[in-house]
């Protein structure tokens, strides 16, 4: 019997929130690993890129196709592997916006893996309000096993510096997560000053001793008459 008639084919199915209703679970056929990047420009519009890598989880099934659910205003949307272009599909389902990745080469057998990467354009992730820019980055939610998961990053210096962050990164706009839940990233970057409080001024005055000048006085007044008073006794 063929090998590839005693694999079954599976649809790897990929949702990042934007919101939208989570897929329906399956079982885990495969390890799931992300690396996505958000690239922004000054108007708040963002080049996604995302690099995923599917492991077989098993030895009787292989991946087909991938779907990802997109914005409503993705655009530029593009698809490759190491032997080049793929050819992406765009499908409504249930008033969502999803891409179907037709994969060129099946990988077969236990721990193998398939690698390919998905970019596109959407004004979706960052709004301004005010003086300030709101970054959302949606929750990654898989049928599969989630292996890894890692966001960067890329903001305009010009919308100024963090002033919030959930979850807080130490590492800049990078985030890192080994194990589910992955929670949607929101940062709030501006470029609004922090009034400092003046700190207040300590006046530091010198008090004046006069009880050396009054003595002088006194004493020089004591012995200018006690010259005089023996000037005119020394004279009669």
């Amino acid at each position: 019997m063929n090998i590839t008639a005693m694999l079954r084919r599976v649809f790897i199915i990929v949702c990042f929130l934007f919101p939208i209703a989570a897929s329906t679970a399956r079982a885990a056929n495969f390890s799931l690993s992300v690396n996505a990047s958000y690239a922004f420009a000054e108007s708040g519009s963002a080049t996604v890129k995302q690099t995923v890598r599917l492991t077989n989880a098993t030895s009787e099934s292989y991946a087909s196709v991938y779907f990802l659910d997109l914005p409503a205003d993705a655009s530029d949307i593009k698809a490759f592997d190491q032997n080049g272009k793929l050819e992406p599909q765009i499908v409504e389902e249930a008033g969502n916006r999803r891409l179907k990745l037709p994969l060129a080469t099946q990988q077969y057998g236990m721990y193998q893996s398939s690698q390919f990467v998905i970019t596109y354009q959407s004004s979706t992730f960052a709004q301004k309000q005010g003086d300030a820019w709101q970054i959302v980055i949606p929750a990654l939610q898989s049928s599969e096993t989630t292996a890894a998961y890692s966001v960067v990053m890329e903001l305009p210096k010009a919308w100024g510096i963090p002033r919030t962050w959930s979850p807080y990164s130490s590492n800049g706009y990078q985030w890192n997560f080994d194990h589910p839940p992955y929670d949607r990233i929101e940062v709030t970057v501006s470029n609004e000053t922090v009034d400092t409080p003046t700190p207040p001024v300590t006046v530091i005055t010198e008090e004046k001793n006069e009880q050396p000048y009054v003595r002088g006085v006194v004493i020089g007044t004591f012995l200018f008459v006690f010259i005089f008073f023996i000037s005119r006794y020394l004279n009669k």
